[in-house]
Formats: structure tokens, sequence, C-alpha cells
């Protein structure tokens, strides 16, 4: 009995914990060449402090994720690390740069700078 308090208590305290820190922020939809078809990219992480951000892809494209940084001071975008592509193929910073197009990096910066100047 003691174990299944544990573990729900655990459960609650990890949820409530990380509902405060960790969001995800829709971004941007951005159209491919082939209409319909579109991705749609993400902020994942602690918005408020701006730590453990992520870019995240959901799309015709494939899914990418890579750790990232914002300085909405400089109003800088940057891919800190390596992703992944399809959620297991390991893909290099730079690579995930390139597919990052700069509609996409100026969306991010509007979102998040936007809206802590406000």
């Amino acid at each position: 009995m003691y174990r299944s308090i544990f573990t729900a208590f655990v459960f609650v305290s990890f949820f409530c914990h990380g509902a405060s820190d960790i969001n995800s922020l829709y971004v941007y939809d951005e159209p491919l060449e082939m209409p319909p078809y579109s991705d749609q990219w993400f902020i994942d992480g602690d918005l408020t402090d701006l730590k453990n951000l992520h870019i995240r892809r959901d799309g015709k494209s494939g899914d990418l994720s890579a750790p990232a940084s914002i300085d909405c001071k400089t109003r800088k975008f940057t891919v800190t690390g390596n992703g992944l592509l399809y959620t297991s193929d390991p893909i290099s910073s730079s690579e995930v740069s390139q597919q990052i197009s700069d509609n996409v990096i100026e969306a991010v910066l509007q979102k998040i700078c936007g809206a802590k100047s406000t």
C-alpha cells in the first residue's frame, strides 16, 4: 500500500511541477511546395526562463527535434546540439540548422520574444 501511495505522490508531483516549467508552443505552419502539405513548428521547454528549449517539426517533411537557445535581447535563435530526425535518426546541429527556414526563425523570435516584451 505504501508503495502505491508513494508512486501516486511521485506521479502527481512530477506532472504538477512539469506543467509549470515545461511547455510546448506552436510557432509556425510552413507551407511546402506540394499543397496542401505543410510542416508545423513548435518550441518545447521552459518558455518562462528560456531553458531546456527544443525546436520541433511535425509534418510531411518528417519529425525533427533538436536543442536550441533563444536570446531575446539580440533576437538570436541558435541550434545548440545534434537532433533527431524521424524520432530516432541522429542529425548534426548544422544539418538541423539547414532545415530551419528564416521564416521559422522569425516566427520563433516573434512568438517568444514578442510575448516576453509585452
